[in-house]
């Protein structure tokens, strides 16, 4: 079977790591979580330094991705910086990982705030979310199209069975 590194893309509160879940069970290959290997572990969603922090994702990504085995990595396209602006992940970050496709989830402005709210204790403004989901939208299209990848929108905004 070829090597398969696919990229599960989102804001937080979106539903990546529920699909992630399904399809390392389903394909049998490995989970890679960027906030895992960042040890992201805070409840606030800001970042102090994007460009620094992705840097060290990068570099680590492509270390524990090396192996023969396929994988799905889970992360983002758009972060939210210390002073609560929307800042794209830079390409850097995924020109290095060899990925063969990106899945974008999506999901309604208002179930993502609710979702955060419940699992976070934390309600952050509506506005915002769209804001950091648009970012992500457009920079995962920038993404697929400057790497040559296909992308794959997923509107996540009704419940959904990710049997596959």
């Amino acid at each position: 079977m070829a090597r398969i590194k696919l990229f599960i893309g989102g804001i937080h509160g979106v539903g990546k790591g529920s699909l992630c879940k399904q399809l390392v069970e389903a394909y049998l290959c490995e989970y890679v979580s960027a906030s895992a290997l960042l040890n992201w572990n805070k409840k606030s969603k800001q970042v102090q330094d994007v460009s620094r922090n992705q840097k060290i994702l990068a570099e680590l990504l492509a270390e524990k991705t090396s192996g023969d085995s396929s994988y799905i990595i889970d992360g983002h396209f758009a972060l939210w910086d210390e002073s609560n602006c929307c800042k794209v992940v830079p390409l850097e970050t995924f020109t290095q990982l060899g990925l063969n496709g990106i899945v974008l989830i999506t999901c309604s402005a208002d179930i993502v705030q609710e979702r955060l709210s419940e699992r976070d204790g934390i309600s952050y403004d509506i506005n915002r979310i769209r804001d950091l989901q648009n970012s992500e939208i457009l920079q995962a299209e920038q993404v697929a199209q400057s790497l040559n990848i296909p992308l794959f929108v997923f509107d996540a905004t009704q419940p959904i069975d990710y049997e596959v």
